[in-house]
């Protein structure tokens, strides 16, 4: 049996027929209850958002005060936590996939959808709201907890071409975050053919890679490279763990320096997470 729902709505539409029709779908609708709350132009709408939370706002983009997509683009910035569907004709089609690509969940075509659809999307749209919420701050967290560690941790796509940098790179290479993003590629700093890709398609981690490079003042310095294959959106990637086998830190000091880095290379969407 399906879980109950329930969901605050906040339709902003001025045509009074559509309002009916939308309130009426909603009422039909089985294990759900849907408390809507309905404005006909976008300054009642900003009022309401301006006091009152909605689990989801549904949006005409044709009010008698804005018109086209400055309608979204300014709700969505009084609720930009919330979730947004569009209503659209269908000569407005372009309009509203330009409103999903500014943010908005989803569009609806008038006169196109029943109940069931239209409560269908309603969820699915809270659902990948809170799915992206999730993931963002998941993301935050791990970029974070690698910006704080010791080691260096680079991510890139399956090209080498960088996603993310950690600060501790500048330790080891001498660069700033910013000069090592403009050299675009990994192979700048580690040089080509670091490992085969074939070898950590079946194994998912190579450990203690060996490659000579030289810093930014041209010192050299033996790297011990670990390299690991990983999950992010999208894909995966391969986190490279980076150990100076120098025997001295980069600041000169007797002391033997440890720092690793790791790059995520994106594979294919299909391939299996670890």
């Amino acid at each position: 049996m399906e879980k109950s729902f329930s969901c605050e709505i906040l339709l902003v539409e001025d045509n009074p027929d559509d309002r009916d029709l939308f309130g009426e779908y909603l009422a039909e609708a089985p294990f759900a209850k849907f408390n809507l709350t309905s404005c006909a132009s976008l300054a009642e709408a900003r009022q309401k958002l301006s006091s009152v939370s909605f689990d989801v706002i549904v949006i005409d983009l044709g009010l008698p005060d804005s018109q086209g997509l400055a309608t979204f683009e300014c709700l969505h910035a009084l609720a930009p936590k919330t979730p947004a569907l569009i209503l659209t004709g269908l000569h407005d089609e372009e309009l509203s996939r330009e409103a999903v690509r500014q943010g908005a969940q989803d569009y609806l075509f008038k006169g196109q959808f029943n109940g069931a659809l239209l409560v269908r999307t309603i969820r699915y749209a809270i659902e990948r709201q809170q799915h992206e919420k999730a993931l963002r701050e998941a993301e935050d967290f791990y970029r974070n907890m690698l910006s704080s560690i010791s080691d260096a941790v680079f991510l890139t796509d399956q090209a080498g071409n960088f996603l993310f940098i950690s600060s501790n790179a500048e330790i080891i290479f001498g660069y700033s975050v910013s000069e090592i993003q403009k050299m675009g590629n990994i192979s700048a700093l580690l040089g080509e053919e670091l490992f085969d890709p074939a070898a950590l398609e079946t194994a998912e981690e190579i450990s203690n890679i060996e490659r000579l490079i030289h810093d930014r003042g041209g010192k050299p310095h033996t790297l011990l490279i670990n390299v690991k294959a990983v999950s992010l959106k999208g894909g995966g990637c391969f986190t490279r763990a980076v150990t100076s086998a120098t025997g001295k830190s980069w600041s000169g000091k007797s002391r033997r320096a440890k720092y690793a880095f790791g790059i995520l290379l994106s594979r294919p969407r299909w391939a299996s997470p670890m």
